[in-house]
């Protein structure tokens, strides 16, 4: 009530300590503003505390590592330089695998060498001499020390050198035992030699068809070739059977073409990012920074801007009033106009607003208004181009700092990416393992000729070198026609069938046996070296089988060469966990590494700059056993892990080829949702209450008391059998069908306990989970109740919820029967 002071009326809301809404607001909103203001100042401060803790505990770790890497560096050093003097006191004759001029001058002579006389096998000697030069030259490129990138290439292809020298010596002797097969190899039968040898280094195995006279009407198959020591057979197409030939199997103990496949840079990754922990947070801390100035200043820049354009429209306001009555902020906004352009043109800018004021044309206006307006969206990109590539101002600091992180991540993965080509192995997923197996199939030399005198003369044609067989076979299948009648359609498969076996038959079978010096952790798949691409390629090669009670890999082959067994590189990833411990008490103990991957387990014991494989679980075969417990420098035995098909050192890029994924959860215990049927209820959820077999139930049971207790059993309901409770809408309906609306459904609800809410939402906002098993408890006292429906009828009929009972049936009447007759 207003009450009358000195001659005028107060109210409540008048007085010097009264404030207004938009006051009280405004207030709220500084109080805000501080706030906000106060958090940016303590993030601020304890940002700089953290980077002055990482200064004082991240500095001194990163200068103990840096130093542990330079007594590291001093000792593989000290090694080579060992190295180097043990090979000059052993003074063998063979280059120094340290020096890559000595390589290539033992290259160069011993290319002038004839490797011929094979009485002692000497060439073999030579072969594994050449074989423990590339064994050393690999200890080179592994360990690679100060050596730069051009280096480590000469070493590359002198080592790529070196096993072409070794094959050139081989198919030298070949052509050698050719050119007098008769004297030179061993006799199978009447018309076929053959040969075989095998080393540390490789096996080779000869198969000659002789010449020898035929009938014109002769009809032999053609010829199956076995080279067990080689672990191929071979079976020459049919079109070849009459021809006298030489098929070659030779098998190499390693892939020989990896030096030759164009290397794949990776320097972009982050695993080659030379800085340590230290200098790449005091890098992040500098961006950080340098962000936060940006976003600061392109955050002044717009507020002025916006301040400009309001002084703007308020100097227009001002337009027909004396400049000495302008307002301070008025007055501010000239001046900043003066200091940046002459004033005769501010003077210049205050008449033109005073004559469009004054000649207040709508149409004028609006067109100057849209010019305006496209000029400043023309300037204004302008101005903040070079700002907004590089912040965004509607975002903070750590989401500006992950926007970068990502597309830096985005940028590295998208150059780590290999390029596929079609049919060709990608080397970056896959790789070659077991060896490489060269199969060839090539013409007979002339053979020597005994005169009478007893001199012996030999008719050369061509050069004296292997010729190969011209065979090139291309298969294309034939693709079934639609649009036939199924009895049409049967036969033209069974045709098409029959045709594309056939052509399969003109293709040359090979079969190769898995190594069983190698762990095969999967089907290998075939692949042949294409010398021309430098790659290799799955091209010419059909029909693939694997066969797992001989392990051996059967496929059809249209052109000879060199045939490698591919495997995916990452088979053994990701692991599952690692652990590191100490190995025992004594003082010549060291550490040992557990690393459980994908599929094996593999203890490593390390004592001193060497280290040895202590323990291999989960191995497919037996294979690599006599590596455990061998001790070996840790790039060496990394690479003869790799040798033997185990993997467990990715390589950059290696995220890109990973399989993270994991096998699904199987459903365990967890009630499903089960929509009910019905326009109405199809997007009702369906709950399950557990439903148990009464025992000695007492009918004085507390419900309060019931609650508790049913929602401490509530998570101990998973496995049992479940009563389905759906949700329905529209008035409740007892046992007889009746629906129940006013007074007599509100009575019903509070008799259940089940039911809230209004008549037309009682089903929708049933708790019927706790409800229900509160009645089933007495009070958290009595057991659980067991399975059966009639047990739940006879603990609900003593507090005259009969009706409550039926309606539960109802409503899993609604379910499926499947529902219905499984869960209840």
């Amino acid at each position: 009530m207003a009450k009358r002071l000195d001659g005028k009326i107060k109210t409540p809301n008048s007085g010097p300590g009264f404030k207004s809404k938009a006051d009280l607001k405004q207030m709220e909103q500084q109080r805000r503003e501080e706030k906000v203001l106060l958090e940016k100042q303590k993030d601020k401060e304890l940002k700089i505390l953290e980077h002055q803790l990482r200064e004082e505990r991240l500095k001194p770790i990163c200068e103990m590592l840096a130093e542990l890497s330079r007594k590291k560096y001093e000792h593989d050093r000290n090694y080579r330089e060992e190295l180097d003097w043990k090979h000059w006191i052993r003074c063998d004759g063979t280059p120094n695998p340290q020096v890559v001029q000595e390589l290539n001058t033992y290259l160069f002579v011993e290319r002038q060498v004839s490797h011929t006389c094979d009485e002692k096998n000497s060439y073999v000697d030579k072969c594994l001499e050449i074989f423990k030069i590339m064994d050393a030259v690999d200890d080179i490129v592994d360990l690679p020390l100060d050596f730069n990138q051009f280096k480590l290439q000469c070493f590359r292809e002198a080592r790529d050198n070196l096993g072409r020298l070794l094959v050139e010596i081989v198919y030298g002797i070949c052509y050698y035992l050719l050119s007098d097969y008769d004297r030179r190899m061993d006799p199978i039968d009447l018309e076929i030699v053959a040969y075989k040898n095998s080393c540390e280094a490789f096996a080779v195995g000869l198969h000659v068809v002789c010449h020898r006279p035929r009938l014109m009407t002769d009809d032999r198959p053609p010829p199956k070739c076995d080279f067990p020591e080689c672990l191929v057979m071979v079976d020459v197409p049919p079109q070849l059977s009459q021809q006298y030939m030489a098929v070659m199997a030779l098998w190499l103990r390693w892939d020989p073409f990896t030096d030759r496949m164009d290397e794949f840079d990776v320097s972009k990754s982050f695993e080659m990012d030379p800085r340590d922990l230290w200098q790449y947070s005091e890098d992040v801390w500098k961006e950080q920074n340098e962000i936060m100035q940006l976003i600061n200043e392109e955050k002044e820049r717009s507020n002025k801007r916006l301040w400009m354009e309001k002084m703007e429209e308020k100097l227009k306001a001002f337009a027909e009033v004396d400049r000495n009555s302008y307002p301070e902020d008025l007055i501010t906004y000239l001046d900043e106009l003066e200091k940046n352009d002459p004033p005769t043109r501010v003077r210049s800018k205050i008449n033109e607003i005073k004559k469009d004021k004054e000649e207040k044309e709508p149409e004028d206006h609006r067109d100057e208004t849209e010019v305006n307006d496209e000029s400043s969206k023309l300037v204004e990109p302008e101005i903040s181009k070079s700002i907004h590539n590089k912040v965004d101002i509607g975002k903070t600091l750590s989401q500006e700092m992950e926007k970068r992180r990502l597309e830096q991540i985005e940028d590295f993965s998208n150059s780590l990416k290999y390029s596929e080509k079609p049919n060709e192995l990608n080397p970056r997923r896959y790789w070659i393992i077991g060896g490489a197996f060269n199969v060839e199939m090539w013409k007979l030399p002339m053979q020597p000729v005994e005169f009478e005198d007893g001199s012996v003369g030999v008719l050369i044609v061509g050069p004296t070198a292997l010729q190969p067989i011209d065979y090139h076979e291309k298969y294309e299948p034939i693709q079934l026609s639609m649009g036939f009648s199924s009895t049409s359609s049967e036969d033209e498969e069974t045709d098409v069938k029959k045709q594309n076996q056939e052509a399969l038959k003109k293709l040359a079978m090979i079969n190769i046996k898995l190594p069983e010096n190698v762990l095969w952790f999967e089907n290998p798949k075939p692949a042949m070296w294409n010398e021309e691409k430098k790659n290799w390629t799955t091209e010419y090669i059909y029909d693939i089988r694997f066969n797992e009670e001989k392990q051996t890999v059967s496929f059809r082959a249209g052109r000879m060469g060199s045939f490698g067994l591919a495997v995916n590189r990452y088979t053994n990833f990701p692991f599952q966990s690692w652990e590191i411990r100490p190995e025992g008490g004594d003082d010549s103990a060291g550490v040992v590494l557990s690393v459980t991957a994908a599929t094996v387990l593999v203890e490593f014991a390390v004592r001193g700059d060497q280290a040895a494989m202590v323990q291999l679980q989960n191995a497919t075969t037996v294979a690599l056993q006599e590596m455990i417990g061998v001790y070996h420098r840790p790039d060496k035995l990394i690479r003869l892990l790799r040798r033997g098909g185990v993997n467990l050192f990715p390589e950059p890029d290696a995220r890109h080829y990973v399989d993270g994924r994991r096998p699904p959860k199987h459903a365990g215990g967890r009630a499903a949702r089960v929509p009910l049927h019905g326009r109405a209820q199809r997007h009702s959820p369906v709950r399950r209450v557990p439903v148990e077999r009464a025992r000695a139930v007492r009918p004085d049971g507390d419900a309060d008391e019931g609650d508790a207790a049913g929602r401490r059993i509530g998570r101990r309901d998973r496995g049992r059998d479940v009563v389905v409770v759906g949700r329905r809408t529209g008035p409740v309906q007892d046992g007889h069908g009746h629906s129940r609306t006013g007074r007599a459904a509100q009575v019903h609800r509070s008799q259940s306990g089940v039911l809230r809410g209004t008549a037309a939402k009682a089903a929708q906002q049933r708790r019927s989970r706790s409800a229900v098993r509160a009645r089933l408890v007495d009070a958290g006292r009595t057991r659980y109740l067991r399975r059966g429906l009639q047990g739940v009828r006879n603990t609900l009929l003593p507090h005259g919820q009969d009706q409550i009972f039926e309606l539960f049936l109802n409503n899993s009447r609604g379910c499926p029967q499947s529902t219905r007759n499984d869960d209840l």
